[in-house]
């Protein structure tokens, strides 16, 4: 379980607004929180400032009762807890070879070699990454496959907590949907907490149980993902518009068809509407 009290950041303690004022929600194991809000509203900082990377100007963390800032200091307790891929993951390879960078980290764990093979292999196959590259420099690999490889070296590890900032960015759509996929797969078999910031509103109501926006580094809302796209005051004060499928979800329900169940991928939506033409065919 997460936990973040009364949170805070400023980059100048004496003098500047705060970054982040007063973010305060807690996440149980298996939640995906999507974290939205126009640019410059404090998301990447959030995502930072749990990391460890940045120390907050005041309030607190803290994942199963330990605090974060005091208790994970060192690489091992950090790295086999926390993981963060950044805005440009292509910037976090550094290796010689796709396998050197995926294993960097269990090596620095002092996992034995046999254990980093597995695990290697685990997290390519979740991710659908060739075997064939896991030799090859990666300078060699296209822009879907270093992002690939560079989300790869955050998940093998299996963190508790993962920190995604805009994965699918410039990603075409069949690498983006395995992506997505694979984020769904990798939640259901680690039971982890993950935060996905992202500008796309579908892939936070396919992927995301629950929603925190943000508005000038002030928190404007916490909670289910649905209740959310429903809170018009809410998106209306992150400068959020709703999903398309949604809107054309309401469109037909104001037309005299209710949806009998919950929407939140295009495949929800074929199967609604086959649902609907195969009653109306009885």
């Amino acid at each position: 379980m997460l936990r973040i009290n009364n949170l805070c950041y400023k980059y100048d303690l004496d003098s500047g607004d705060f970054i982040l004022n007063n973010i305060n929600l807690s996440a149980n194991n298996g939640d995906i929180i999507g974290v939205v809000g126009k640019t410059g509203s404090g998301k990447s900082t959030l995502l930072q400032i749990i990391s460890n990377i940045l120390k907050p100007s005041s309030g607190e963390i803290f994942l199963d009762n330990k605090n974060i800032h005091k208790e994970f200091n060192d690489f091992k307790k950090l790295f086999s807890n926390i993981g963060i891929v950044f805005q440009c993951p292509e910037e976090q390879i550094f290796a010689q070879t796709v396998f050197d960078d995926i294993s960097f980290g269990l090596k620095n764990l002092g996992k034995s070699n046999a254990k980093i093979k597995i695990a290697v292999n685990e997290i390519s196959d979740l991710l659908l990454i060739d075997k064939n590259i896991l030799h090859k420099s990666v300078f060699e690999l296209s822009g879907g496959e270093k992002r690939k490889c560079a989300i790869a070296g955050v998940l093998v590890s299996k963190p508790k907590i993962l920190l995604l900032d805009e994965p699918t960015a410039a990603l075409d759509f069949k690498t983006k949907n395995n992506l997505l996929k694979s984020i769904k797969e990798y939640k259901n078999s680690q039971n982890g907490i993950i935060f996905f910031i992202s500008h796309n509103m579908q892939e936070v109501l396919s992927v995301c149980n629950k929603v925190l926006a943000l508005n000038n580094g002030n928190q404007i809302f916490y909670g289910d993902t649905k209740k959310f796209f429903e809170d018009e005051k809410a998106l209306k004060e992150a400068d959020i518009d709703i999903p398309d499928l949604l809107k054309l979800k309401n469109i037909i329900n104001k037309n005299g068809y209710d949806f009998l169940s919950e929407i939140s991928t295009s495949q929800d939506f074929v199967d609604e509407i086959l649902n609907f033409l195969n009653y109306k065919g009885k």
